[in-house]
């Protein structure tokens, strides 16, 4: 297994996720902070949230690739 990349553990994995997502529905139901942020800011929360997007897709194509593989076995 010498040069292989450890794979993070599927729980860690998974917690990660579930409050990533508990963090955007806290800032979703507080709108203040978007209302009085500046325009910068705004460009660049948008950066971050087009980075995201792309980021949950290709996890969301592995893991798509992975069970179409689980099911042809």
């Amino acid at each position: 297994m010498e040069g292989e990349a450890k794979l993070p553990d599927k729980l860690n994995l998974i917690e990660a996720l579930k409050d990533q997502q508990f963090q955007l529905r806290r800032m979703l139901d507080n709108p203040m902070w978007v209302s009085e942020a500046p325009k910068a800011s705004l460009e660049e929360m948008e950066a971050q949230i087009q980075a995201i997007k792309v980021i949950l897709s290709d996890l969301q194509e592995a893991i798509s690739d992975r069970k179409a593989k689980s099911t042809a076995r």
